[in-house]
């Protein structure tokens, strides 16, 4: 009887070998073994790493905005023309932007107006807001302003006070030259400021 177990209990070991081989190799890959097989697929389901730098940052939200001032504006309003020359039957003489005819009085002192009261509605002052510039014939440098007693402020021409005559009503009338009256004489002006000494016509207070 017992050699009859032995028999049959080697056929039962030779069954069993091959599985212990299979579960022990079940057993290390449970346990962290790992394949070449595995180890392939692995790899290739990997992402690959990228090496290059990250890309600064473009975003120009936080940048400081330029303080640097608006540069000023270099243009001017070009200033009108208020002396001008025209011919007449003296020569070429002195009026205003308009053609009305300009007169200097010889008992004014340079850069002061002797003529008012009853003499400056005769002869009214040439009263600017400013010097302005001269026009055709005439000379810019020459061009001045001067305060009035009553506060107006009246144009020169070469240090003369200018006037226009009451009875002039129209560009080129020069109805009142060469005359004595209110203590000077009366004449029209030369381009380069000087008085016009023409002999002239009794002033006519109307044409």
């Amino acid at each position: 009887m017992a050699t009859e177990r032995r028999v049959q209990r080697a056929p039962v070991l030779r069954r069993l070998t091959p599985l212990c081989g299979l579960v022990a190799a079940a057993t290390a890959t449970a346990c962290g073994g790992t394949s070449p097989s595995a180890e392939t697929a692995r790899t290739r389901s990997a992402p690959a790493s990228s090496s290059a730098p990250a890309a600064p940052s473009t975003r120009t939200g936080s940048a400081p905005a330029s303080s640097a001032p608006a540069a000023p504006s270099t243009h001017r309003a070009r200033a009108r023309i208020t002396v001008r020359t025209a011919g007449s039957r003296y020569g070429r003489v002195l009026v205003d932007a308009r053609g009305r005819t300009l007169y200097l009085f010889t008992r004014d002192g340079t850069g002061a107006s002797r003529c008012g009261g009853a003499c400056a509605r005769a002869w009214p002052p040439y009263v600017v807001a400013g010097g302005g510039r001269a026009g055709a014939g005439a000379h810019t440098p020459l061009i001045g302003v001067i305060r009035r007693k009553e506060g107006s402020r009246q144009l020169t021409y070469n240090g003369h006070p200018l006037y226009y005559y009451v009875g002039d009503r129209a560009p080129g009338d020069i109805l009142c030259q060469d005359v004595e009256e209110y203590g000077g004489h009366w004449w029209v002006v030369s381009p380069a400021g000087g008085p016009v000494t023409g002999s002239g016509t009794p002033c006519g207070r109307s044409r």
